[in-house]
């Protein structure tokens, strides 16, 4: 092919892509003269792309037939400007397409060829007709650009749910499933009818189905849940540090998060109620356009659009008794299907009886302790519960609280007339006849708690063999996992030593932890370092798993991790320290 574009002059290309632009009727006749169709003139544009980009229905009918020009995706970028093409492109977050490609012109430092086959040029410049005809013909509807965009993104991007709609339904008529995401999803799930298109005929990668489950929990579709559930979804996979499906079926914050019509009114209920954090806060675009808005006038335009949720009255749907008792039910079906209450708990980030609380709910105490989770406070930052539930009027939740061992502390935090109205109401109500709680004992940890850190030099960590110490004198390996949300840390060395628990003579008896195995979050799915052709660009999600081999005694024993950082921004989470004997 690049003998074939050689053949022609680069000015005759560009006359050629000249006459396209401007609908000559001898651009055709002139096309079909070249040896090959998949030439690029001086901005880096083929024919075809060209034909497409300014509607050349006559150029774009014939060029399509040819088998050569379907996935035809120029690019003449040295690597190093691909990279920061990318960097770019992904750190701008802007709505507007224009506004982002723009931005990458200049520090490019050359003309962006988005390496673009001809679908992602017709959804790029909302191109219809070409867009059903290029997917009739087959074009690869996974393709990707430079940047990552891919043809459905770069609807929703450019065009936005209507185009997004076209796409969906071209692939529909040509009987073609269309791969998705779970950031796509996101992206659309604020479309009801986009996203009941996407998950009815599109095939989703893993981290699209738990975002589909969650959000179909989110809101209350059982339908959705039993069908996923008939086809062999694990539930218990849906279940991730950012969501649930206990939280979302108890608060919907899934739904509101990404603002899907007839739910702003509901959030604006609940957060009328308790002021949940998720109802509160209105996004602002981090670049309103040309007419940039100063620091302070963005502050003050969130402020009125966030007293504008505050002002909207309470949905009477989430208040009444038959969307508490379809909540129910819901939680039911998940616990019945083997919901796994543990890895819900060791998920999270905050304590689940902060969302029970917020729900007003005493009956989800009844069906969650009855499913083994533990509602009790795990430590004693965690008992603020009661004072919470006063004072944003959930007078309801408080008996539940006390009889999961939750203590009336920190009363001091509730203003006096709340307080004051809190114990008006005990007088007046028998809150204890209507709910029965038998909270299970807690549950022993299965690993330690998460260790946060930031350091330039040596820090040494102490852990216990957990849950229990393995056969004596037997050989076992240690494992840890080193976290980072935003990428690799590579300036950063663990190694251990092994030492009874008053044994503090254990001196220099260090050995190194090899790291063995990193991997990745790429769109919810976790992907094996090693197995990418180059790094992921931008901040992405890494975990790095070490280990070592060590012997332990026979009475309980410490494990001491050292951490030595060479790098100033070294910093994570060491989230688990696990110790397996060997078999």
């Amino acid at each position: 092919m690049q003998q074939k574009m050689q053949m022609t002059k680069l000015e005759d290309i560009d006359a050629l892509n000249y006459q396209i632009r401007n609908g000559s009727p001898g651009a055709l006749t002139a096309l079909l003269a070249l040896p090959s169709p998949c030439v690029i003139d001086s901005d880096g544009q083929s024919p075809l792309n060209v034909a497409i980009q300014f509607g050349n229905a006559e150029v774009t009918t014939s060029l399509i037939e040819n088998a050569e020009t379907l996935e035809f995706a120029p690019t003449v970028h040295p690597t190093d400007s691909v990279r920061l093409m990318r960097m770019i492109y992904s750190s701008e977050s802007l709505d507007n397409l224009e506004l982002a490609e723009q931005r990458v012109l200049g520090p490019a430092g050359v003309p962006p060829y988005w390496q673009r086959t001809p679908l992602l040029q017709a959804c790029r410049y909302r191109n219809k007709d070409a867009i059903h005809q290029l997917i009739d013909r087959g074009a690869r509807l996974n393709a990707k650009d430079l940047v990552g965009e891919t043809p459905l993104s770069m609807c929703i991007r450019s065009g936005g749910t209507d185009l997004a709609k076209h796409f969906v339904q071209s692939c529909i008529d040509a009987n073609r499933p269309f791969p998705f995401t779970e950031e796509l999803l996101a992206n659309i799930c604020n479309s009801p009818a986009l996203y009941e298109l996407a998950i009815t005929h599109g095939r989703p990668n893993a981290g699209a189905k738990r975002f589909m489950f969650n959000f179909a929990c989110a809101m209350l579709d059982l339908s959705t849940v039993a069908k996923m559930q008939h086809v062999g979804f694990d539930i218990n996979s849906a279940i991730t540090q950012m969501t649930d499906p206990v939280t979302e079926t108890m608060t919907s914050r899934l739904a509101w998060m990404h603002e899907a019509p007839g739910w702003q009114e509901l959030a604006a209920g609940y957060a009328h109620v308790n002021g949940h954090s998720a109802t509160t806060s209105i996004s602002i675009p981090n670049d309103p356009g040309p007419n940039d808005l100063t620091y302070g006038e963005t502050v003050a335009l969130h402020a009125e659009l966030n007293a504008s949720v505050r002002r909207k009255e309470c949905n009477p749907k989430f208040m009444s008794g038959e969307e508490r008792r379809e909540r129910l039910t819901l939680l039911g079906l998940l616990i019945d299907s083997g919901l796994n209450a543990a890895k819900v708990e060791h998920k999270r980030d905050f304590p689940l009886s902060g969302d029970v609380v917020a729900t007003n709910e005493p009956e989800f105490f009844v069906a969650l302790t009855d499913a083994g989770f533990n509602l009790g406070p795990k430590d004693k930052y965690d008992d603020m519960q009661i004072a919470t539930a006063i004072r944003h009027g959930l007078f309801d939740m408080v008996d539940p609280l006390e009889r999961c061992g939750h203590k009336p502390a920190n009363l001091k935090s509730v203003p006096g007339d709340r307080l004051d109205e809190y114990r008006r109401w005990q007088d007046s109500v028998d809150s204890s006849a209507d709910i029965e709680i038998t909270a299970p004992a807690r549950r022993p940890e299965t690993r330690q708690p998460e260790t946060s850190w930031e350091l330039d030099g040596e820090s040494v960590l102490t852990a216990e063999t957990e849950p229990q110490s393995p056969q004596a004198g037997k050989s076992c390996t240690l494992r840890l996992w080193h976290s980072n949300v935003y990428g690799p840390r590579t300036a950063v060395q663990f190694e251990i030593r092994v030492r009874n628990n008053d044994d503090d003579t254990a001196g220099n008896n260090w050995q190194r932890v090899q790291l063995v195995r990193e991997t990745v979050d790429i769109d919810g799915a976790e992907v094996d370092l090693a197995e990418l052709d180059e790094p992921p660009i931008g901040e992405t999600p890494w975990v790095g798993l070490f280990e070592s081999t060590v012997t332990l005694r026979e009475d309980s024993n410490h494990v001491d991790i050292r951490i030595t950082a060479t790098d100033t921004d070294a910093g994570g989470t060491l989230t688990d320290w696990v110790v397996n004997t060997k078999h």
